[in-house]
């Protein structure tokens, strides 16, 4: 029986992932207007948010599970819908873009497709999923036998790579494989049941999310740089965040029924292919707005909102297909 909860904590994380990659990337562009910065300011750090909130889903679903009889068996059907789409989408990308786009083909840059992130810079979070499924075994055993140290395992974790990389650059070496601790974060925070955690965290979400966007606007207006350190994915400001915004899905009480139930639950199983087309929708609207001379504030929105229904329209169209041997493989492909 699917979680209605965790349908919408993933189709919000998708959310916030093509914020990144649209609204987002305006913040660096810091000769544009203080409205403008605003917008791609507050975009920023919700964008942040969309990797931490997978990967705590991925945590609460993953490590709240049985231990499977067989780990082997189960990393490996894990790692096979993974790498599969990672694969056909890195290969897609590097004819897009290398070929097609910049004239560029060699047999090398085509050998190392899957092996190192190319144009399609978004699936480095595939990559680290991938490393990050070959500790379930540990952690599941460290949450079914040692389940009241974890609270501690979290707060180390979150004081080690949220504060010292402010300090010293010794822990940021690595950087992505930081984000193992979400994965304890989403199983911890999912069986919290504390009345008062929740409050705080519904009346805390919107002023945290504003002052922390007032923080990257102020350096982007006022001193012209995009202070990136701010809104890290293993740092304190965003740990802390997706902590909180998890919390706020997590204890709302929708079912998943009626009209937006259901739009929830279709866009929660297609947010995978979203994900991966994404870059695809990306590049064809902003094609369009450049034809078009659009500019501005209308400009940054329209982005994201034509990226989002290509990325979507991509994705159902995928879905659809017939249900026969052939469609299924090019759907298990494209990770549909």
């Amino acid at each position: 029986m699917r979680n209605y909860r965790f349908d919408v904590i993933r189709v919000a994380a998708m959310v916030m992932v093509l914020l990144n990659h649209t609204l987002g990337a305006f913040i660096l562009d810091t000769s544009r207007s203080a409205v403008e910065l605003g917008v791609a300011s507050v975009s920023m750090v919700l964008s942040r948010l969309g990797v931490p909130l997978f990967l705590m889903l991925t945590g609460a679903l993953l490590l709240e599970q049985k231990a499977p009889t067989d780990w082997m068996q189960t990393i490996k059907k894990r790692v096979c819908k993974v790498l599969l789409p990672l694969l056909c989408w890195s290969l897609l990308y590097y004819i897009f873009y290398d070929v097609m786009r910049d004239g560029n083909f060699s047999v090398l840059s085509l050998l190392k497709i899957g092996v190192e992130v190319g144009n399609g810079e978004h699936l480095w979070y595939l990559y680290i999923l991938l490393i990050l499924y070959a500790f379930l075994p540990i952690l599941h055993a460290f949450v079914e036998k040692s389940p009241q140290y974890v609270y501690v395992c979290i707060a180390v974790w979150a004081l080690v790579v949220g504060v010292l990389p402010y300090i010293s650059d010794t822990v940021s070496a690595g950087e992505n494989l930081h984000l193992w601790g979400y994965l304890l974060l989403g199983w911890f925070l999912a069986r919290c049941r504390k009345k008062a955690l929740i409050r705080v965290s519904q009346w805390a979400v919107i002023p945290l999310i504003l002052s922390v966007s007032a923080v990257v606007w102020y350096f982007a207006v006022v001193h012209e740089v995009f202070q990136k350190s701010i809104i890290r994915y293993y740092g304190l400001p965003i740990i802390v965040l997706a902590a909180v915004v998890f919390i706020v899905i997590y204890s709302g009480k929708g079912t998943g029924e009626g009209k937006w139930g259901k739009i929830i639950t279709y866009l929660s199983k297609i947010s995978f292919c979203v994900y991966l087309n994404q870059l695809f929708a990306r590049a064809i609207a902003g094609r369009l707005l450049e034809y078009f001379e659009i500019t501005g504030i209308v400009e940054m929105l329209l982005l994201f909102v034509l990226t989002s229904v290509l990325s979507i329209v991509c994705a159902a169209l995928l879905h659809s297909l017939p249900d026969k041997p052939f469609f299924r493989g090019i759907k298990k492909s494209l990770g549909v």
